[in-house]
C-alpha cells in the first residue's frame, strides 16, 4: 500500500511548512490527484487515518480534487481525455498517444493556522 508512503510524504511536507512559517498546525489541505496517479482513494483514506493523529494535520480538513487524464496523440496532435493508459486517439485511432496530465498527486494548498 503505496499510500501510506504518500500520506507520510504530505506529513513531513505539512510539518516543515508549519515550522517554517511558525505556525501553530495546518487548518486545511488540498490535494490533486489525477485519475491515473495509481492511487486507490479508499486506501489514501486509510491510510490518511492511520497516519494523521498527533501530526499537524490532526485536526486539518482535507480536500481532494481529481484531475482528468488529458492525452495528446502524436501522429494528429487531437488532445483529449480518457481513463485508460493506452487510449487511442479518438479522431484518427492512433495508439501513438502521450499522456500530458493526470499522473499527478500534489499538495496544491496548505492553510495553516497562525
Amino acid at each position: 500500500m503505496h499510500e501510506l508512503s504518500l500520506v507520510m510524504a504530505i506529513v513531513e511536507k505539512a510539518e516543515a511548512t508549519v515550522l517554517e512559517h511558525g505556525a501553530r498546525d495546518v487548518d486545511s489541505i488540498t490535494l490533486r490527484i489525477g485519475r491515473l496517479a495509481g492511487v486507490e482513494p479508499d486506501a489514501l483514506a486509510l491510510a490518511w487515518e492511520a497516519a494523521i493523529p498527533q501530526t499537524v494535520l490532526e485536526h486539518a480538513s482535507k480536500m481532494e480534487k481529481t484531475s482528468e487524464a488529458v492525452f495528446i496523440c502524436r501522429n494528429c496532435q487531437k488532445e483529449f481525455t480518457a481513463d485508460d493508459l493506452f487510449a487511442c486517439c479518438p479522431l484518427c485511432g492512433s495508439s501513438a498517444t502521450e499522456l500530458v496530465a493526470g499522473d499527478e498527486f500534489i499538495i496544491e494548498q496548505i492553510i495553516l493556522n497562525l
